[in-house]
């Protein structure tokens, strides 16, 4: 046994500890400890207790190994603050910064879970207040050498309240509760599952020997031979399992990704207690059924920005900049919509779908691996927002957005 006590002028209760190579690293609520030996033996007499940073912790979320970091969470405010510790050494400070800064009037706080991968390099952060219960927030990151190369944070909305979720060998899990129209009483509890990396057992259709993602909440399948067809009222109905909530105020939907006659076909359920009714004859071949929930991209602003240093670069944000045209490309695509804000004018939208010319398969869903846009503009760079959104059991993936237009500095000079 090793009794040793951490020295600090506020009170240093110690909740929780990581390991790192150069030893524990313990943490208090406002203060963070280093455990080491210089000897080859870890005892009482030879334990070092050395106080290397002064950061507030939450103790209700434990601190999360980032393979060559430590990150932790900070709750005190109104929103929550995550840190990353890097460069722990035995004598010196270690480097933090804090990587939720560009989301810090965003997110919630009360976090009281972080389900982390270090090979996928992601995180994700769950919150313990019933306004936000429903709702998730993503970190993820890339680190290239000693380079952050990637860091970005996103947000989902759960089909119901969160109450804990994990990473396990790429695969997401999630406990959630689900309340009757999404604020009632408590319908009950399920188990969900989300692969973050593509595997062998991954629900995916198949295009001309191209693999896609079926994006549906909750999906559940529903075999060729319990579809029940009638020709009087030209209707398919079947039993919905019970491990879909039916009035839980989401709308199901049904989608196809066997070959056969409704390939890639998707409709809207009419449900009537445990019966889905589907408009048309859907018998023949396996559906797959679940809530369709609705992706959002909103933009950031276009300016044109230049390298001052390395790695370092400068947005113009007082020179004259029209839009004229953008260019979007997408990677897996089925169906998106592009909405353009314009300062004064009603908004525009336009429908995408990956209907390629000349290579339209009959009893086939237009499915495509990736597509070039292009969006008419002509507006400011100040008075125009993009917005992109996809509401479809088929896949949307953006690489890139570029513009053409006219620009000037207007002639004025920096200093």
């Amino acid at each position: 046994p090793i009794d040793i006590s951490a020295s600090s002028k506020q009170p240093a209760i110690l909740w929780d500890a990581v390991e790192v190579n150069n030893g524990l690293i313990l943490f208090a609520e406002n203060q963070q400890y280093l455990m080491t030996t210089d000897s080859d033996l870890l005892t009482q007499e030879t334990t070092k207790l050395n106080s290397i940073a002064y950061y507030q912790y939450s103790r209700t979320c434990q601190p999360v190994s980032m393979g060559t970091t430590v990150g932790f969470v900070d709750n005190t405010g109104s929103n929550f603050r995550f840190f990353e510790m890097s460069n722990i050494q035995r004598e010196g400070e270690p480097t933090l910064i804090e990587q939720s800064k560009p989301v810090s009037k965003l997110t919630t706080d009360n976090i009281f879970h972080i389900a982390d991968s270090r090979e996928s390099s992601i995180m994700f952060f769950a919150s313990s207040d019933d306004a936000d219960r429903r709702t998730i927030w993503g970190y993820r990151y890339f680190q290239q050498g000693a380079q952050r190369a990637l860091s970005s944070w996103f947000k989902y909305q759960m089909p119901g309240r969160v109450m804990y979720h994990c990473i396990m060998r790429d695969v997401y899990y999630c406990v959630i509760r689900y309340l009757t129209n999404g604020n009632g009483a408590a319908l009950g509890n399920k188990l969900l599952r989300w692969d973050i990396k593509t595997n062998d057992d991954t629900e995916v259709i198949t295009v001309n020997d191209r693999p896609y993602l079926v994006y549906l909440d909750n999906k559940v399948d529903i075999a060729a031979g319990d579809l029940t067809y009638s020709r009087a009222t030209d209707e398919t109905t079947f039993t919905i399992p019970n491990t879909i909530f039916t009035n839980a105020g989401h709308d199901l939907h049904a989608y196809v990704s066997a070959t056969g006659d409704r390939f890639g076909s998707t409709a809207e359920i009419s449900v009537d207690g445990t019966t889905g009714t589907l408009e048309g004859d859907w018998t023949g071949s396996e559906i797959h059924i679940g809530y369709l929930f609705r992706s959002d991209i909103t933009v950031p602003q276009f300016y044109v920005t230049k390298e001052i240093s390395s790695g370092s670069f400068r947005a113009d944000s007082r020179a004259s900049l029209i839009i004229h045209r953008m260019f979007v490309e997408t990677g897996p695509i089925g169906s998106i919509d592009f909405t353009l804000e314009r300062l004064g004018k009603p908004d525009y939208t336009e429908k995408l779908e990956a209907n390629l010319s000349n290579m339209v398969i009959a009893n086939a869903p237009t499915l495509a691996p990736f597509s070039r846009t292009y969006l008419p503009a002509y507006e400011r760079n100040t008075s125009l927002t993009l917005k992109l959104s996809s509401e479809h059991p088929s896949p949307f993936a953006l690489y890139s957005i570029t513009w053409e237009g006219d620009y000037s500095n207007k002639y004025y000079k920096n200093v």
